[in-house]
């Protein structure tokens, strides 16, 4: 139950598309609420998405450009 916002506005993000983990802590941040005001709730930080994103998404490759890990949906 920990984290289930997180989880779902990450699943969400990545049914469209595959991210790089700085991609998903950029929307993350950057996210709206329906009412379109700025989602201040379920912000991780670094460790805490890397935890997450290792417990419940797949590695799908490695961006050389970007040095870090693409993200996508199991």
């Amino acid at each position: 139950m920990k984290n289930k916002l997180m989880k779902k506005r990450i699943t969400e993000m990545l049914d469209k598309e595959n991210l790089t983990t700085g991609q998903i802590k950029d929307r993350l941040n950057n996210a709206t609420t329906s009412k379109g005001t700025r989602a201040k709730k379920g912000l991780p930080t670094s460790n805490q998405l890397q935890m997450i994103l290792r417990q419940n998404y797949r590695k799908v490759s490695f961006c050389s450009k970007a040095k870090q890990v693409v993200w996508g949906n199991k």
